[in-house]
């Protein structure tokens, strides 16, 4: 009975925009003025007329937004990914360890030819 009424004009794919937000309305309606009554404090519903009769109700379009990440769920086809019990942090560690001891071990070689040599 309180409701506003405003003009607007259904896109090629049939949406509106109301109070910054938009809204989709039937197929019917793309390209075409149509009517919109509502409650501006309570924009839950949205009443959409087109020459006099009533139509679908105007339903919030939700856009997805491009900077968030699609979660995709796991198909039921696809296995699991099983554990293999490696942990490839602690392998790398201990070739890195490996390979160290190796150096020195090289380093101190060849300080024991060196002093060696110089005692004949």
């Amino acid at each position: 009975m309180f409701l506003l009424e405003e003009t607007r004009k259904a896109d090629k794919t049939s949406c509106i925009s109301l109070l910054g937000q938009f809204y989709e309305v039937s197929s019917i309606l793309a390209g075409q003025k149509v009517q919109v009554r509502f409650d501006p404090y309570d924009l839950s519903e949205i009443q959409v007329w087109k020459d006099g009769a009533r139509q679908e109700n105007a339903r919030v379009l939700k856009l997805r937004d491009p900077k968030q990440q699609q979660v995709k769920a796991p198909d039921a086809e696809s296995p699991a990914v099983q554990p293999t019990g490696l942990n490839y942090v602690e392998l790398l560690y201990e070739e890195h360890r490996r390979q160290i001891r190796e150096s020195q071990s090289a380093v101190l070689q060849d300080l024991i030819k060196g002093a060696g040599s110089h005692d004949s």
